[in-house]
């Protein structure tokens, strides 16, 4: 289990954390992302 904050998670994907996982991971944007 991770001790991570909300915040945290927008400070390293400011664009959504969805959307900022998955560009780190190389996966396509999740739908719903315009």
């Amino acid at each position: 289990e991770a001790d991570i904050r909300l915040r945290e998670v927008y400070e390293l994907f400011p664009l959504g954390p969805a959307r900022g996982a998955c560009r780190v991971a190389g996966l396509p944007k999740p739908d719903g992302c315009v």
